[in-house]
């Protein structure tokens, strides 16, 4: 009697898993990229106190995400002479984490 109340409760987990994995899915691969834009661009203004633009973000996720910005504009601070601090576009790759070393070992000595 034991084993049947705990049936159910084992496979429900694996059954959330896959429905949270699912909606991920479903979101990640329609998901605009340009559509964070504007607050990434409001956050890094009001942190630097400068303006910044960007005309196109896109992200690739994979095994190693790679991020496109296009046509970044940074400004100079306002009593800077030059209006225009920085006119770039960039591409970067993310290298996924490395899997840690295994620990060391140690040999010799006495075991307590």
């Amino acid at each position: 009697m034991a084993s049947q109340a705990h049936g159910p409760v084992r496979r429900q987990p694996i059954w959330t898993a896959l429905a949270a994995l699912v909606v991920l899915i479903a979101f990640v691969l329609p998901f605009d990229w340009n559509w964070a834009r504007p607050p990434i661009e409001r956050y890094i203004s009001s942190k630097t106190e400068r303006e910044l633009r960007m005309s196109d973000l896109h992200v690739m996720l994979g095994v190693t995400p790679t991020i496109r910005i296009k046509d970044v504009y940074f400004s100079n601070a306002a009593r800077a002479p030059r209006r225009t601090a920085a006119r770039f576009s960039v591409k970067c790759r993310v290298p996924c984490a490395r899997q840690a070393d295994p620990p060391t070992r140690l040999q010799g000595g006495q075991q307590p």
